[in-house]
Parts: structure tokens; sequence; C-alpha cells
């Protein structure tokens, strides 16, 4: 057989009758089967051939350079450095949720709060990393509950960013149980974005989320209420647990009854009490993703009835195959955003290379006040967990979504004790192999769903960006 002008540059895998080809810059196509036996054979049609040699499918004398400048365009979001910085405010909880990953402390506990001083001390660390804009996000515990360091902490790094040319936007992650009008006033006023929890309708949300065994739905929903006469919105995400799987169109009937356009929906992961409890609050894999193909189902269905809804991770995905770079979300990144795209901060100033982390102390990296982010970024254990964040197993280095995957070592870590992930065993590559089949066979068999969530997505950026730029008149 002659040599070929040209070399795949390809992973393939059968969908939807047809035959999916990714590389790994994110380029894509899919071709019929006997499209791609032709291809194998080494006679392509024209169009083809130039259509995969734009696309960097197949490696030429000529595209080599096309293919290394697209490379680096796909990765880029990861060369920014850490842009997403939580900061825990507070160990201690008014709620005792029975999924918490975060082992929230009991609220009578001593010296459990961040102090004005080490918060300081954590921004003045953050200003030091190489992004030009980063965003510091309050999480706890309850961060509410320390109250005066959260407004110390804002209006300092306010000063920071006046002096070192940084910008430093702030996020609060909140129970909402304990906010009050002059609380939203000072959020509102200095453009904090907050977010909360709401698991679905009342009888839902309170089968975990509770204080002193009393349900929490009737009072968060009444502070986002007054929030948002207030003018401050407040968005939710819901935690799916054994409980709201079956119950997933009620979960998403609820977040479009509240307004809500993107549904971001998080499975409860083994981590803190969760871990603990794991046979009342979890699932298993299978069980988890026979239901996520439910819910991706109604939410088409809700759509093509006219309804603006998107499930978070699917709309990842979407961008992932849409777009020339990979998503900047932190969590669904390859390789991950730990150390690199987000850092985590304790109450004692110890460094933790992501939120899911801080639950687990052997992985601090080391302390705000004797550590710089260079020498955080060179340890061995940041490597560690760099390079396993791009699975090594033959089924991943085969895997036709390796380009688009993002698994997370450190859940693999809290699972196993080990970075390294077994594919057929970790949840995160099972559920985004199924994610992107999903996706892909969308396209194949049913493109206008497609057409349309992409034609939605369009309108709300629009709407965003009327928002944004009336924020700022």
């Amino acid at each position: 057989m002659p040599t070929l002008p040209w070399e795949p540059n390809y992973r393939h895998r059968p969908i939807g009758g047809n035959i999916v080809l990714t590389a790994d810059h994110g380029a894509w196509t899919i071709l019929s089967p006997s499209e791609f036996a032709h291809l194998r054979a080494g006679h392509p049609s024209a169009s083809m051939f130039a259509d995969l040699i734009a696309k960097g499918l197949i490696r030429t004398a000529d595209n080599g350079t096309h293919i290394e400048q697209m490379l680096t365009t796909w990765h880029a979001p990861n060369a920014i450095g850490p842009v997403l910085h939580i900061m825990v405010l507070t160990r201690r909880c008014n709620l005792q949720c029975s999924y918490c990953h975060a082992t929230a402390r009991p609220m009578c506990s001593s010296d459990e709060d961040l102090s004005i001083e080490s918060a300081e001390a954590i921004l003045d660390f953050i200003v030091t990393t190489p992004p030009h804009a980063v965003n510091v996000e309050f999480q706890g515990g309850e961060s509410l509950l320390n109250w005066s360091t959260l407004t110390a902490a804002v209006e300092y790094g306010q000063r920071l960013s006046t002096t070192t040319g940084k910008r430093i936007n702030f996020s609060l992650v909140t129970n909402a149980t304990l906010l009050t009008r002059e609380r939203i006033a000072f959020l509102r006023r200095n453009r904090v974005h907050v977010c909360t929890s709401l698991d679905g309708p009342g009888w839902l949300h309170d089968t975990h989320r509770r204080s002193n065994g009393e349900g929490t739905f009737d009072l968060v929903t009444r502070n986002m209420e007054l929030a948002e006469s207030l003018g401050l919105h407040i968005p939710f995400l819901s935690v799916l647990t054994r409980q709201s799987y079956p119950h997933y169109r009620a979960v998403v009937d609820f977040a479009l009854e509240r307004g809500a356009h993107t549904l971001c929906l998080n499975p409860v992961e083994p981590l803190g009490m969760a871990k603990a409890r794991w046979s009342q609050v979890g699932c298993d894999c299978n069980t988890r993703l026979r239901y996520y193909r439910s819910l991706l189902d109604y939410m088409f269905e809700k759509i093509r009835q006219g309804s603006f809804v998107l499930e978070r991770r699917f709309g990842l995905a979407l961008d992932k195959i849409t777009a020339d770079s990979d998503v900047t979300f932190v969590d669904f990144r390859n390789p991950c955003g730990a150390v690199f795209g987000q850092l985590a901060y304790d109450i004692d100033g110890l460094i933790y290379p992501c939120d899911e982390a801080r639950s687990i102390p052997g992985l601090a990296l080391g302390t705000v006040r004797k550590h710089s982010f260079i020498e955080i970024a060179c340890l061995p254990l940041t490597t560690k967990i760099h390079n396993s964040s791009v699975p090594h197993a033959n089924e991943c280095i085969t895997c036709a979504y390796k380009p688009f995957c993002g698994v997370c070592p450190v859940l693999t870590f809290a699972a196993s004790g080990q970075f390294e992930i077994d594919p057929s065993e970790d949840s995160k590559c099972r559920t985004n192999i199924f994610l992107f089949d999903y996706l892909f066979e969308k396209l194949v068999r049913e493109p206008e769903d497609i057409k349309l969530v992409l034609k939605m997505k369009r309108i709300q950026r629009a709407l965003s960006d009327a928002v944004e730029d009336g924020l700022h008149d």
C-alpha cells in the first residue's frame, strides 16, 4: 500500500449509527460509516479531505502549524492562572445539611471564623497571582455568620484593586437564611454576586436542608424575594440526591416557576458528611445517569414548548464543541482547574488546590503568609494533581472525548486514596462519556433540538449583555 501524504490526527467513536471524529484541539466531525471506511482506506472524497484538513483532523505537510495554533487556542483558558479564589469565612453553620461536603462545625464552636487580618493576608496573596481579573468567592460553613470579615474583605479588596490595578470581583455562597435589608443593601451596593441553594419544591428542599430539625425552604424563599424587591437577584443551585433524582420533573418545573433559565444541578459527591451518609443521600452511577437522561429529555421537551431552560453541564458541553477554546468553568476543563484555575483558602490561611480539597487536610499546599504562588504551583503535589487530571489509562488515551473530558483527581483521591482514575469506576468519567454521547446523538438524530438551544443561548447572551451594560451605565 502506497504511503499516504497525510496522517490521521483524530480519535473516533461510533455514535447514532455514524462515527464521530475528534482532535486534541477540540475539532470534530461526524462521518457516515461509508465515509469513514473510505477515509480508513486512504481515499476520502475531495470535499471530505478538504474539511478534515481545515479542521486539523488529518495532518499534512502544510497544516501542522495551523494545528499547533488551534491547540494553543484550545488550551488558552489553562494559561490564564487561577481566576477563582474561594475564601472560607467560617467553618460554622446554622444548618445541618445531611450532605454537607465542607463538614461544617456547630454554631457554638469557637475559633472557627476567619479573622480580618487573615482575610487581608489572603487578598494580598491573591493579587500576586497572574490573572489581571479574579473572582473571590466567600464560602463557609455559612458565610454570613462572619459578616464583619466579609465587609472588611470587600472594602480591602476594593482598595487593593485601586492600588494594584487588578480587578477583584466578589461573590457570596450563602444559605440565605441570615439575609437582612442592611446586608442586602451592602451586597448590592458593592456588586457582590450572591448565590444560594434551593433543592426543589419545599418538601424536597427540606428533606436535607434543615436547621434544628426544621425545614428552611420558607425562610430562604422569603429572603430571596426580599432581595429581589431591593434589586438584588439571587440565582440558586440544586443538589441532586437519592431523594431528588426520581422527581427530576419537579426539580425542572420548580426552577422554571422561579424564573431560572439555567439549571445549576450539582450531584451530591461523597465528601464530608455526604461520604459518611452515602447510603442515605447518594446513589450508584448507573441510577444517576438513567435519571440524568430522563432529565435532559424533559429539558428538551420544555425547550420545544418554548421555555428558556438549559442544564448547566449540558450547556458547557455544547460550548466545548461550538467554540475554538475550552470552557473557563474550572470543574469541567481538561486539565482540571485545580491550582491553575482556582485556589481555596481555609480560615487559618492554608491554601488548597480547589474547593473540594479543603475537606481533605492532607491536600493543603501551603499558607498565604509563608508561600508564594510560584512555590505552590511548582510543588510535586500540584504536579501530581495536574497530571492526574489528564488521564493516562489506555481507555482514556484512545477515547474520542479526551479533549472534552473533565475529571476530578481530588474526588478520585477522596474515594480511593489515589489520584489516577480508573475509567470503569470513575463517576465523572462515566458521566462525561454519557453526556457527549447524548449530545452527539442529538446532533445526528435531532439536529433541530440543538439549533433551538443555540438560538436560545444567543438570546440569553444578548439579554445578559444588555443587563451588564445597564449596570455599568
